[in-house]
């Protein structure tokens, strides 16, 4: 059968395939989007928790992290959490190009966990605060900076003073 295809039908497959199409790529949008709300919505951190007790100390209110230990913070722009029964609060630790930071890992609006994503610390609810790298606030509805810690680089020893 060697039938001609109008312009008309031809057109109208077209149209209904290039929807088909986009749907999908819209429903996977959706998906993606709804996926990152509900994330959003429990808090949920993307960052990596340090699972070493060995690489740290606390005593008096100063941490004493041991670098040589953690190797995923030896990278510039890497990040990891530190919570602990032992520890007063969860922390955010960030190695940056120029020198470490610590963080209450709290945000100051919706006192959720931060994340360092895309160069920024990002609140991990739905207001999606951004700060700098030095904790100070960019943007959304904090309206504080992060806590921020002193931190003494000894060598492979970064010591914290919490309190």
């Amino acid at each position: 059968m060697n039938k001609k295809m109008t312009r008309r039908a031809l057109l109208r497959i077209g149209g209904c395939a290039g929807i088909s199409v986009a749907g999908g790529g819209i429903a996977a949008g959706i998906i993606g989007t709804q996926t990152d709300l509900f994330d959003r919505l429990r808090g949920k951190t993307d960052m990596p928790l340090l699972g070493k007790s060995a690489a740290w100390t606390y005593n008096d209110q100063v941490l004493t992290l041991n670098l040589d230990l953690i190797p995923e913070l030896a990278e510039r722009d890497s990040a990891l959490r530190l919570e602990a029964n032992t520890l007063p609060e969860p922390l955010l630790i960030v190695h940056t190009a120029d020198t470490y930071h610590v963080f209450l890992n709290r945000c100051s609006h919706a006192d959720r966990r931060v994340d360092l994503k895309d160069g920024e610390l990002k609140c991990t609810c739905i207001s999606a605060s951004t700060f700098d790298l030095t904790g100070k606030h960019k943007s959304g509805p904090a309206e504080t900076d992060l806590t921020t810690y002193t931190v003494e680089q000894n060598g492979s020893q970064l010591v914290v003073t919490l309190g």
